[in-house]
């Protein structure tokens, strides 16, 4: 009876199918569990000193990448166990995608390829222009310039991580071109080749700020020194007394290594061509004469204002009350220039001004006309008398 079964035909095709699925459901989780140990290889190499949030997170992508193989191995055995159960209408769109991948799939292990070596060469080219630039002491022209670097942001750490990361760029540019991604590697080329063309200018801009910050250290150190050789200090000091530990010459050598920086930071921002930027340097640096003129103002105001007080109270000890008007009158005076020299509300100013001189001409005429009317008709009775006389 056993002879008479026959086992060709539609049976067999689908006896086929079933071994062929079979076998796909063990390829396919031995690949799985391929990935899975060489990922785990990996991050064995890497360390596993991590916390647990990280571990779970190198689990869960073990397990994503895994699951990837899985269902590509999987879907290459599928076609065929299709075709042999008679299903073509769903085995031909997944045999025309499986062949597709197929074929792209060289272009992926390429490109991961050269992102992989991308990462080992920007990492090597880091490591060596890092030591490289400390074993030249790049590091110490910060000290000179008076830049107090933390960890990391030493000039060597810096134009470390500035290679590293055009060196990676170039290779995920490259990588993403053999991906044939014109939509992404186009944009991202252009993008390259204008990094580079202006990678000069970067450079440019900051040996200009790293020179000025050098020369402003130096400058203002030189003239702090001349200036308190010279005698200055005791001199100001003498003349005007004020209740402060901060001298005339560490004022003016500060304000000098603030010019020197801002004109050098200014100068760097022109050659990086940024517009907006080069126009707001531009227009501080346009600005700055004023703001010298309003604290020239300030700092003779209150110098003044100290000076004729002493004189006042010299003159008459008891004439608090008249220095403090004097003092107030002087610096609100002084407020007043200060405000329409840096130009602001310039009307209101104005305006605000020649209310407070009308209003005291009126205080003034009202005072002496309420209280020096007796002494005006005595006076005015004198001149009578003396010229009828």
């Amino acid at each position: 009876m056993l002879s008479n079964f026959d086992l060709s035909g539609p049976l067999q095709s689908a006896l086929i199918a079933v071994l062929l699925l079979i076998l796909a459901f063990v390829v396919a989780a031995i690949a799985r569990n391929i990935a899975r140990k060489v990922l785990e290889a990996v991050y064995a190499k890497r360390g596993q000193d991590v916390s647990d949030e990280v571990k779970t997170q190198r689990n869960d992508i073990a397990t994503l990448i895994g699951n990837i193989v899985y269902a590509i191995v999987f879907m290459l055995f599928l076609p065929g166990a299709l075709d042999k159960l008679g299903v073509s209408s769903v085995s031909s769109p997944i045999s025309t995608m499986v062949s597709k991948f197929l074929n792209y799939l060289p272009n992926i292990i390429a490109a991961v390829l050269v992102l992989i070596f991308g990462v080992f060469l920007s990492r090597l080219v880091k490591q060596l222009l890092s030591i490289g630039l400390k074993k030249t002491k790049v590091d110490t022209l910060q000290d000179r310039a008076g830049i107090k670097a933390t960890a990391g942001t030493n000039i060597s750490d810096i134009l470390a991580n500035l290679a590293y990361v055009v060196v990676l760029v170039l290779f995920a540019v490259a990588a993403l071109q053999i991906l044939n991604l014109d939509a992404i590697s186009a944009p991202a080329t252009e993008m390259v080749s204008k990094l580079f063309s202006y990678i000069p200018n970067i450079f440019a801009a900051l040996i200009l700020v790293a020179f000025g910050a050098f020369l402003a250290n130096l400058v203002s150190k030189l003239l702090d020194n001349v200036l308190k050789g010279s005698g200055v200090d005791a001199t100001v000091s003498k003349a005007f007394p004020a209740n402060t530990k901060t001298t005339f010459s560490s004022l003016v050598s500060m304000a000098v290594l603030i010019l020197i920086n801002i004109f050098f930071v200014v100068s760097a921002l022109n050659v990086l061509n940024i517009e907006v930027l080069s126009n707001v340097g531009n227009s501080v640096i346009g600005y700055l004469p004023n703001v010298i003129a309003a604290a020239l103002i300030a700092t003779i105001a209150w110098l003044a204002s100290d000076k004729v007080g002493d004189v006042v109270l010299k003159a008459n000890p008891n004439a608090n009350g008249l220095v403090n008007v004097i003092k107030g009158a002087i610096l609100v005076l002084a407020a007043f220039m200060i405000l329409t020299q840096l130009g602001i509300a310039k009307d209101i100013v104005n305006n605000l001004f020649s209310y407070l001189v009308i209003a005291a001409a009126v205080a003034f005429a009202l005072a002496f006309g309420l209280g020096g009317r007796d002494w005006a008709a005595k006076k005015l009775d004198d001149f009578d008398r003396k010229k009828n006389s």
